[in-house]
């Protein structure tokens, strides 16, 4: 009988992406496994899941927020249709394994699996455990971490230092293509701007700010998310896009730099090209422990919110344009971050983690 698989993850591209490139290496080792992506209703998933193709479900998604907020009380109610629906999946589907990179989705699915008797991975992405996989990590066999330093946050029996997997085809970017895609001129240097999947206000609204003094030396490529409450440039060099998915790849291959969160799923994509980045960390949450360590390691220019201002970020981004050798440094420490096994030795695992 073929493996059963479910992978799961959503509200963000991030939690989700690095497992694709499993779900490509195992395709390609064992083709008779059979697939399933459970992720959100509302968020990027069922998109990645079609082009991927991978079935897709969706199960109701709460959140526990470690502040006061009524939405907790109301999230409950999430909380426990989404464990009916997981618990639901899993009698149907009967998975031999649940794969998840994280995100609140996967903890009712991952929380069933294991009382059904699946086999259960999970993978830690950033340096810092978020709630969500220190509330999976009991149920898990097996947990395989992005970082050495994250090895201490759980048992040594049953965690490994791996790297975080990256998609093929993000390798696959041609330059040429993405120029031809965003309709940009070959002579003028090229930022991409990543918000996240959901996209970032802050972020948008910096760039909006500026974006009229930055089109006179770049050529811009901005991902705002479908929400969006800033006013948009109209200039031919300022390219404005909700979401990319299979354009991702070349819009990376074109980007002389790179503005983004610090979110492990875009980081290792920009990692594995070595690509010069503005890392601005979202406040208060686990991308300040990853963006800590990329200070460290020379990979990248950090900068945090509270010192941004469309003043301090056109100073930035004019100190990277004009500096090829501090371009050519923080991308070439970005780039000692990848490991390029780290597909092949989770999709390894993953095979032997196998149902009594």
């Amino acid at each position: 009988m073929s493996r059963r698989i479910i992978i799961s993850g959503g509200g963000t591209a991030g939690s989700i992406s690095p497992l694709l490139g499993v779900v490509d290496e195992l395709r390609r080792r064992d083709p008779t496994i059979n697939w399933l992506l459970v992720g959100t209703a509302a968020g990027p998933e069922r998109d990645l899941a079609e082009i991927a193709g991978l079935p897709f479900h969706s199960i109701p998604a709460g959140k526990w927020r470690r502040y006061w907020s009524w939405k907790n009380f109301s999230d409950l109610g999430s909380l426990w249709q989404g464990f009916r629906a997981a618990r639901q999946i899993v009698a149907s589907w009967r998975p031999d394994t649940i794969v998840t990179a994280g995100s609140y989705v996967s903890v009712p699915l991952v929380w069933a699996g294991k009382l059904a008797g699946s086999k259960i991975l999970i993978h830690q992405q950033d340096v810092r455990p978020g709630l969500a996989n220190r509330l999976m990590a009991p149920a898990a066999d097996v947990i395989t971490v992005t970082f050495e330093q994250s090895l201490r946050h759980f048992p040594a029996a049953k965690v490994r230092y791996t790297g975080n997997p990256v998609r093929a085809d993000i390798l696959r970017g041609d330059p040429v293509e993405g120029r031809r895609l965003f309709q940009l001129q070959s002579g003028l240097p090229t930022l991409l701007v990543l918000g996240g999947s959901t996209g970032s206000s802050f972020l948008n609204h910096l760039v909006s700010a500026v974006a009229y003094r930055l089109v006179n030396d770049w050529q811009i490529v901005h991902l705002t998310g479908r929400d969006r409450d800033f006013v948009e440039l109209q200039d031919e060099r300022y390219h404005r896009y909700d979401f990319l998915t299979w354009e991702m790849p070349h819009a990376m291959a074109v980007a002389n730099v790179v503005v983004s969160r610090v979110g492990l799923g875009t980081l290792t994509e920009l990692a594995a090209l070595g690509k010069p980045c503005l890392f601005v960390p979202m406040p208060g949450t686990h991308q300040e422990d990853n963006a800590q360590l990329l200070a460290q390691l020379k990979a990248g220019l950090v900068v945090d919110q509270d010192q941004l201002n469309p003043a301090t970020f056109h100073e930035q981004l004019e100190r990277l344009r004009k500096n090829a050798v501090e371009r050519r440094v923080f991308g070439d420490n970005l780039h000692q971050l990848y490991r390029p096994d780290a597909v092949e030795q989770i999709g390894q695992v993953i095979l032997q983690l196998r149902p009594q």
